[in-house]
């Protein structure tokens, strides 16, 4: 079972939205609102986590590219002006990577023009939040009553 799941099936024991027999207090709205629940827990739920990736994947998104932007004015201002081509690659039969200064600066830039590139969430990362949202969520229930 994945871990999102897992998480699930926990929040529904926890409702207890399965049982037909508990139809009072807190229970008996959460059975009124069943259906708005089970929609929370499949479709918005992994929906707002992925928001959240988003969100944070867009924030290092922004310092990366800040990061990109200032190596390519050192770049065009200590090596050369056309040391970078229009979309900025690197022009590498530039005469000025010769030197080895030149040619680190180079090798940064590009590292961080792939980590920008690559910038995405994955899904151990989204595994490892529905885990942890499971594992608070877990310690405060157990055997249909709350710890």
């Amino acid at each position: 079972m994945s871990a999102l799941g897992q998480l699930q099936s926990l929040l529904r024991d926890l409702f207890q939205l399965d049982q037909a027999d508990l139809d009072f207090g807190l229970y008996r709205l959460l059975h009124l609102k069943r259906q708005e629940v089970e929609a929370f827990l499949t479709e918005q739920l992994p929906r707002r986590v992925e928001a959240a990736f988003q969100a944070a994947a867009g924030e290092e998104r922004a310092t990366l590219e800040k990061e990109v932007s200032e190596l390519a004015s050192r770049i065009r201002k200590e090596v050369a002006e056309n040391a970078l081509l229009e979309d900025g690659e690197a022009n590498r039969d530039h005469p000025a990577f010769q030197a080895k200064v030149a040619r680190e600066l180079l090798d940064a830039y590009e590292a961080k023009r792939r980590q920008l590139q690559s910038v995405q969430a994955t899904e151990a990362q989204k595994a490892d939040v529905f885990n942890h949202l499971y594992a608070f969520f877990s310690r405060y229930y157990e055997a249909g009553d709350f710890i």
